[in-house]
């Protein structure tokens, strides 16, 4: 449901009602404090759309808390195991230490004094009045990520940004910095993986399909798993049909893969695999035991 441009969109709808409010006579101070407080919680969803970090964790620190790892996951389990980011549905960048480098030293050599839209600029190497203005296409980083797009260059700062490497000082133009974190990422004495942004929404679903599709298969251990697996694909579709949401709502193909290597008999065993919280174990888990039983049963049968 995320597309970059809905930032920029509701930003400048946010602004124009300011404005407009200012005019018909409202108090000038308390339309620029909630302008102020909007344009944040606006920033935070940006972050936590583009940020390659556990969306519940995200979640909960957003609201205060302190997020704890829950008991009951698996040893091994990453994050919440259940968002896309502890799945592993997200496709992760090649050469990322390399291209994490060069933005925290663009945004040091850019005197940690600009935001993320100049910093992008300086990376791609545009020819905009605006920067060239700045000097700053003589900067040796000028131009290091041409190859990249816009989005995904912004992706990756919005990443750091998320993962805590960058730091963004709040003002009339939020500006970039480096944390201690990032500086030593930019020494190579820590590392970072970086992700790549979801494409345009024509083609963002097919292609997010047959990627995790083909990670989830690369699980499956013998044909007869494999077998299952599609089985477990087509109960999905139908159960999603019937309750009007798109199938991944209801599983993801990592969690159907490891539903078919693992082959829960009874709801304990259910709860053991990868996503399955109390709920969907409650709720999906009569389904998907009956399909495993019904798959094994017909297979023995066959055999």
């Amino acid at each position: 449901l995320f597309a970059a441009g809905d930032y920029h969109s509701w930003k400048s709808m946010l602004e124009r009602s300011t404005q407009e409010a200012i005019e018909n006579g409202e108090n000038p101070i308390t339309c620029e404090t909630t302008l102020e407080a909007s344009l944040t919680r606006l920033g935070r969803m940006l972050q936590f759309a583009t940020a390659g970090v556990c969306r519940h964790c995200q979640l909960v620190e957003n609201f205060g808390q302190a997020w704890n790892r829950p008991a009951e996951l698996p040893e091994g389990t990453k994050g919440c195991g259940a968002c896309d980011v502890c799945l592993g549905e997200l496709e992760t960048v090649a050469d990322s230490q390399v291209i994490a480098q060069k933005i925290l030293s663009c945004v040091v050599r850019c005197d940690q004094r600009y935001g993320a839209a100049h910093i992008t600029e300086v990376l791609r190497g545009s020819k905009s009045q605006r920067l060239l203005r700045t000097g700053h296409e003589q900067l040796s980083t000028y131009g290091l990520l041409s190859t990249h797009s816009l989005s995904d260059v912004r992706s990756f700062i919005d990443q750091l940004i998320g993962f805590g490497h960058l730091g963004v000082a709040e003002g009339e133009f939020p500006t970039l910095h480096l944390t201690q974190q990032g500086l030593e990422v930019m020494r190579g004495e820590a590392q970072v993986e970086l992700y790549r942004v979801p494409g345009s929404k024509k083609n963002r679903a097919g292609r997010r399909s047959s990627a995790t599709q083909g990670a989830a298969k690369s699980e499956l251990n013998s044909d007869a798993d494999r077998e299952l697996f599609e089985h477990l694909r087509g109960v999905r579709r139908e159960m999603a049909k019937e309750r009007g949401v798109p199938p991944y709502i209801v599983f993801g193909d990592r969690a159907l893969a490891h539903m078919a290597s693992l082959r829960p008999h009874s709801t304990e065993e259910f709860r053991q695999v990868r996503g399955v919280g109390e709920k969907k174990a409650d709720d999906l888990g009569p389904t998907f035991l009956e399909a495993i039983r019904n798959f094994e049963a017909t297979n023995s049968a066959a055999t």
